[in-house]
This record gives structure tokens, sequence and C-alpha cells, in this order.
């Protein structure tokens, strides 16, 4: 027994499915961890490249809210995804770009849509760092990302988008040769016509998709564009809109609104949207936080149905807090960069191809402003850290299992899966996973 070669795997010894490997557990994982693993087999890389598995793996992801940083240092300005669930001491920020001037139009589907100080606007993947220019933006006023159901039934990026005053609103299809297509005005209420003429910043009223439209806020007015009749229509509000935010949260639709001189966030939610119901569900008192100076100009976003909330401070302060629908302070997430700004939008990572970026003519990298300053000195840019004794139990699986870097990479993407997914945790035990590695470098 004990002249046993260690790393010879047992003929009794039982190896995971490869279905189970792909559908189980590759799937939850990252998708920069997807990405570095790859190179483990041409088998999955194979499993890991089908349309099927890039849009699950995305699914499977937790959105993160993107907060602003402005740096007081050299460094550029950055735009980062909070992680509020991460680990005390671990990281929570993680840096998807960096630059000087520029506005935050959209974030949908893993895709970052960004006007420039020149007025150009871009289209970006963080997670594979893909980007191309939309010349068919240039100075446009607004602009908002949705995907659409294409005439052969597949899917296009489109982006709704308005220009000149007063405003003439037009439809992109990211991609295509055929120029932006005239939405007309609806022959509505004159109020609403005025106003949908008159136009409104979109990085001031992050956009919201739910039930086949989009809906944003205008104004005192929330404004819905149906996605497949290409209309606008407006829909009845709750209560005064001079600070509000909308949120989907699994399902739930709604809307969170504090007043100019009012320290309570209300969180509205819609109980019959053909009825245009709503029904206050929160009343959260920001002056009970500890450590959070509730100014004019504080930005907040709903989390969870359970009424967490983040709340960044306002100008000329630092502070970045997470707390409850009691006002209980949860976390207080100390910033070095000054003026962090809630923006109300979420990102998800995703690697799904889109062959806008693959097109012959187009640009395919972002501006290198963008990217060039993020690798020196910020290893954290979309990396994801571990927030436990890593060394520790890689050192317990590679004393009982022998492998290679392959397996040492899958090693560190199980741990990762580990520390983020409860039920997998409890679904497949560790012996398991060392076995199957064990295995698995011997067919290799």
């Amino acid at each position: 027994m004990d002249d046993a070669d260690p790393e010879e795997p047992s003929a009794t010894t039982p190896a995971l499915p490869d279905d189970l490997i792909v559908e189980e557990i590759l799937v939850r994982l990252p998708p920069k961890v997807v990405l570095r693993f790859r190179a483990a087999c041409r088998a999955w890389r194979s499993d890991t490249s089908t349309p099927m598995f890039l849009r699950s793996n995305y699914d499977h992801q937790v959105p993160l809210p993107l907060v602003f940083f402005s740096n007081c240092t050299k460094d550029p300005d950055t735009l980062d995804a909070i992680d509020v669930l991460a680990a005390a001491g671990a990281e929570y920020r993680r840096t998807l770009l960096a630059f000087g001037c520029g506005t935050l139009h959209a974030s949908y589907e893993g895709l970052l849509l960004i006007s420039h100080e020149n007025a150009r606007y871009t289209i970006y993947n963080p997670a594979t760092r893909q980007g191309v220019s939309l010349a068919e933006l240039t100075s446009a006023r607004y602009a908002l990302l949705y995907s659409s159901r294409s005439s052969d039934g597949g899917v296009e990026c489109r982006i709704l988008f308005c220009k000149g005053r007063p405003a003439m609103y037009h439809v992109l299809t990211v991609g295509s040769s055929a120029p932006p297509r005239r939405i007309h005005l609806p022959q509505g209420p004159k109020d609403f016509t005025k106003l949908m003429a008159a136009g409104y910043p979109s990085f001031q009223s992050p956009s919201i998709q739910f039930n086949g439209a989009l809906h944003w806020l205008m104004g005192k007015s929330l404004v819905v564009f149906d996605k497949v009749v290409e209309s606008f229509r407006s829909m009845r509000c709750p209560s005064a809109l001079l600070d509000a935010r909308l949120f989907e949260i699994d399902g739930t639709f709604g809307m969170s609104v504090r007043g100019a001189r009012d320290t309570a966030v209300s969180v509205w939610v819609l109980q019959d949207y053909q009825a245009e119901a709503w029904t206050l569900r929160y009343s959260i008192d920001l002056a009970m936080v500890d450590r959070l100076r509730v100014k004019y100009d504080s930005r907040h976003m709903l989390l969870s149905n359970d009424g967490h909330l983040l709340v960044s401070s306002g100008a000329g302060s630092t502070t970045l807090i997470l707390c409850d629908a009691q006002g209980t302070l949860i976390k207080d997430f100390s910033v070095n960069s000054w003026n962090p700004k809630v923006t109300g939008l979420s990102y998800k990572e995703s690697i799904v191809r889109h062959s806008f970026f693959e097109s012959k003519g187009k640009r395919r990298r972002p501006q290198a402003s963008l990217f060039k300053r993020l690798r020196k000195g910020n290893p954290n840019f979309l990396l994801h850290t571990y927030p436990y004794d890593l060394g520790a139990r890689f050192s317990t699986i590679s004393h009982a299992v022998g492998f290679g870097r392959n397996c040492f990479i899958l090693v560190l993407s199980i741990l990762e899966l580990w520390s983020r997914n409860d039920i997998l945790r409890d679904a497949i035990s560790f012996p398991y996973i060392s076995i199957y590695l064990k295995l698995q470098k011997s067919g290799n």
C-alpha cells in the first residue's frame, strides 16, 4: 500500500460525468475563469463555447451595482462593479473601465454603452475587452441599449437614441448596414409630446427593461417604449420624481424615490402592470444610518426586494455604504477615491459572442485610454479574489492528488465557485472533485 503511486487512479474510482461537470460546475463559474481553464482540454473548450453554454453562464452571474470613482491622484477615474457580498478584507471593487470625461448611458447583458467627450459613442464588453465605435450615434443626446427579436427569429442588439432640437428618435441595429430607423413621437397628450420633444439625458435616469418594453424617467413622467411595435407611451407614477431610480429585481418592477430635502427613500412596487397600480413597500430613513451624511446630491440604488440600499453621500465625500430596510448599517465600504457616485445600473459579466465585434471594417478594440493603466498597479482588474485561506485548501488537495498546471486552474475555479455558491457546496463534496482531478490528469 505504501509503495503505490499516489498519482495512479484507482480502477474502482468513479468519474464525474462530463455533462455534470459542464452543466453544473463550469456553467456557474465567472466568465473570466471559464476563459482561463478552456486550456485544460479540447473537450472543455468545445463544450464551453456553445451559444447555449455561454447564455446559461451569463444567467448564472450575479448582477453587481456600478459606481463611478473620481481619483484625487494622477490615476484616471474608473467605473467599478461593486461586490457587496465580498467577505471582510476581500477586494470588493472590480474595475471595468478607466477614462477621463465620459458618460455611461446603458448597461445590458454584459455590454456598456458610453459616450466620450468628443460626442462619439462606443459599445464595450469589459469581460472580453472588445469594443466598437458607433458613428451613427455621434452627438446623440440620449441613448438606450436593448435586445429584440429580428425578422428571421434571431436576437439583435439595438439602440434607441435621439438627436437634435426638437428631439428626433431613431433605432439603430448594431452591426447592421441599414441606416437607423426614424421613430415618430406619439400623438398623445400635449404635455407628454412636448416632454419627449425636449429629450432627456439617459445617465440621469437609467432605463429598465420589463414586460417587453423599455422604461425610463423623463421629468415627472415614466416613459414606456414598446420594443415590438416601436411606440412611446406614458405610465402613471406613484409620487413626485425628484430623485427616483427604477429597478427590476427577480421579476418585480418598481422605483425608489427620495425627495430633494428628505432623508427617507420610499420604495414603490408595481402590483398590477395593466392597471398601473403601485404599492408602497418600504420607507427607509437614511438619517438613521451610522456614518452616512445625506446630502442633496446623495445617490442610492435598491439591490434586493428585502430593501437593501447602496448609498453614496454626494460631492466631497468618500462614503459608500450598504444598509437594510430599517436603516441599519450593514457594510461601510472604505474608499480612497473622492466622490463615489452610484449610477443606478448593474453589470453582469458575459462572454456571449456578438457578430458586430467581429465584423470587418469595425473597430474591435476600445480606446486604449480605457484600459492602458488598469493592468499596472491594479491586479484586481476583472479578476476574482478568494476570501478565505485558499493556500491551505489547495495544499491539502495537491498533497492527495498529483496534477499539473491545467488541473491547478481547475482547482482555483472550483474553490472560487465553492466560496460563492452555497447550493453547489452542499450538492458536491470535495472528495469527488479530488477524484475527478486525479482521473483528469491521467486522461490528459
